[in-house]
């Protein structure tokens, strides 16, 4: 029994020895795992952020739109007391209805400005490569006739009683005892009111099958009321 003790008291030494050697190892290759891991968390972060700053829009449109909407809202509002106010509360202050208007809104705003883009276009002196296409000639020539106010006045009542003259083929009311009932066709009428875009009697359209979008059907309706009111169409005397 005392030859093994004093065995073990010998070998003690050597045995702590190594248990340290083994410990610094460890600690050795703990901290260049910890180091490695922290590099390759720090690229993966910067990888990230360069996706992330890659994916947004930067070009003048979006940034004349995210100006937009930062222009819209009211800052001194608390969102979660009232998030409207705060999203839409400067445009609101900023953007009026108009006195000639029900309503105004951003619609309204785009609209009145295709309509000053579109009053530009039509006026601006055409280039010669517009001068060969048909539709903007038309488009430009009816323009200049809505705005000929001297025209209009002297044409004035003559313009639509030759209208109704000659396309409509003629009414009673205006024409009296020249009218010839012989050659009116209602048929006719209902047709050439139909080209410009008006429904008598019933009305129709075209559109894609809600179902299936390849497919397109006519939709046959009741027309709306010309005379606004039924009483109208009644012969009722009062």
């Amino acid at each position: 029994m005392f030859f093994v003790i004093d065995v073990l008291l010998q070998k003690q030494p050597r045995i702590t020895f190594v248990l340290a050697g083994f410990l610094g190892i460890f600690l050795i290759l703990t901290i260049v795992f910890a180091a490695l891991y922290g590099v390759q968390r720090n690229k993966n972060s910067t990888t990230i952020d360069t996706t992330t700053a890659t994916d947004l829009c930067v070009t003048s449109y979006c940034i004349k739109a995210a100006n937009y909407l930062l222009e819209s809202i009211d800052k001194t509002v608390n969102p979660c007391d009232n998030f409207f106010e705060f999203a839409c509360g400067t445009w609101l202050k900023k953007n009026r209805i108009p006195d000639d208007a029900e309503s105004h809104d951003t619609i309204n705003i785009l609209q009145n400005q295709l309509d000053s883009d579109i009053v530009d276009m039509l006026t601006a002196p055409i280039l010669d490569d517009f001068k060969s296409l048909q539709s903007i000639m038309n488009a430009r020539r009816l323009y200049d006739t809505c705005i000929n106010e001297t025209a209009i006045d002297l044409e004035a009542i003559n313009v639509i009683l030759s209208f109704v003259h000659n396309e409509l083929g003629g009414w009673p009311i205006l024409q009296g005892s020249p009218w010839n009932e012989t050659s009116y066709n209602l048929t006719r009428l209902f047709i050439k009111l139909r080209e410009y875009n008006q429904n008598m009697i019933f009305g129709f359209s075209t559109s894609a099958d809600d179902i299936n979008s390849s497919v397109n059907f006519i939709r046959v309706y009741q027309s709306d009321i010309v005379l606004a009111q039924r009483s109208n169409y009644l012969n009722e005397t009062k």
